[in-house]
């Protein structure tokens, strides 16, 4: 039958007992019920776990079963390390795995084969252990100093219950047997005030921490208002961020139906205008235009397609001087005469569209985007090469 021997390390229970979470009682207690109902090996069937979780319940303790298992790992890592086990073991206590935190304790108070603790829990108890019979009186609402008073007080009775009576007393010769019970009975009632002194230290430091617990979730709770509060204010404002978004685009748009209007208007004014002729100076005909370089081609004969200028790359072409018009429309000559893949246009697909946008070389100082459709050539722009300009 499994049997708490964990309990039999002093160090081991002194280190439940000063578990930061105030409830060491608790924890020994569950484990001493949870201990009864494993195998031999310290393992656990899954009825056995049905059992034990209701047997824990049953004493007014509230546990997972996944909190057994871990409970029970304790007791199965010392149960391997000493039956063939213990390089395994070893390993994870290098890594400082905390469920062999119970094997330390067990060979830091010299037990460290299987064979003493077999002894030591064959050996009967001077004192009862803090266990489960403890457990339900400090969980069903008794004041912890009256758990911590009522465990000792029950010891002294079981001691004087084990003094010699009265007529065995008389019997004796002399009084040495009296002697050395009185000397028994002061010994533990020093131990004994001595572990009920640091409980009552460790019950004053679990309710200081309960206290600084108390103002932690105070002020963490006053965080979560303010924060809360800050979230409405940041909703507000993103609303009227969104509102004055929604203003701009409106206002964007009227503008770009204003250029619209505006741009329609410039082309009917430069069609209507016409140029002032001397009289005495012949006008040159096209083929001559076209040779001065002055006047964009309206047709392309290698694709055999007109050319349709947009009104952007219009206006860049009307505000270049003669000499740049000149480059630019000797550049669409050799496009509509030899065709896009003139060695001196450089032409290449535009980066980052997926349009059809080609884009091609006028001398040194510029370069036009331009799209083959069924309308004809688009050209879409005109645009000066950066730092380059023709003097």
């Amino acid at each position: 039958m499994a049997k708490d021997f964990l309990q039999l390390s002093r160090s081991y229970v002194s280190a439940i007992m000063n578990y930061r979470g105030g409830n060491g009682m608790e924890i020994l207690g569950r484990r001493e019920i949870i201990v009864k109902h494993a195998n031999d090996d310290y393992t656990f069937s899954k009825a056995a776990v049905d059992d034990a979780l209701a047997a824990v319940d049953a004493a007014g303790i509230k546990i997972s079963s996944f909190t057994l298992k871990k409970d029970i790992e304790h007791y199965r890592i010392a149960y391997v390390y000493f039956h063939n086990g213990r390089e395994t073991i070893e390993k994870r206590m290098e890594k400082n795995d905390w469920v062999t935190n119970a094997l330390k304790y067990l060979l830091a108070d010299g037990f460290d084969c299987w064979e003493k603790i077999e002894a030591a829990l064959a050996q009967p108890v001077e004192a009862p252990l803090i266990g489960a019979s403890e457990v339900p009186n400090a969980v069903s609402g008794a004041s912890s100093e009256d758990f911590v008073l009522e465990t000792p007080l029950e010891m002294m009775r079981s001691i004087f219950k084990s003094l010699p009576d009265e007529e065995t007393l008389l019997k004796e010769d002399d009084f040495d047997i009296l002697s050395d019970s009185f000397e028994k009975i002061r010994s533990m009632v020093y131990k004994r005030s001595v572990e009920i002194l640091t409980l009552k230290d460790d019950l004053q430091e679990n309710r200081r921490f309960l206290c600084e617990k108390d103002a932690l979730i105070d002020e963490l709770r006053q965080d979560l208002e303010s924060s809360e509060q800050l979230m409405l204010i940041a909703e507000e404002e993103a609303d009227e961020l969104r509102e004055q978004l929604n203003s701009t685009r409106s206002e964007l748009k009227k503008l770009e139906e204003v250029r619209d209007i505006l741009a329609l208007i410039k082309d009917c004014t430069r069609n209507e205008v016409t140029p002032s002729v001397d009289p005495e100076i012949e006008p040159l005909s096209l083929e001559e235009e076209l040779s001065e370089g002055t006047v964009l081609p309206e047709f392309c004969a290698y694709l055999n397609k007109p050319f349709i200028f947009s009104k952007k790359a219009v206006s860049f072409y009307d505000c270049l001087t003669d000499k740049e018009k000149r480059v630019v429309a000797r550049a669409f000559e050799n496009f509509s005469s030899v065709g896009p893949l003139y060695n001196g246009l450089y032409t290449k697909k535009a980066q980052r569209v997926n349009n059809g946008l080609m884009s091609s070389r006028a001398g040194r100082g510029f370069r036009f985007g331009w799209r083959d459709t069924a309308e004809g050539v688009i050209v879409d722009f005109i645009r000066r090469r950066e730092g380059m300009k023709i003097s």
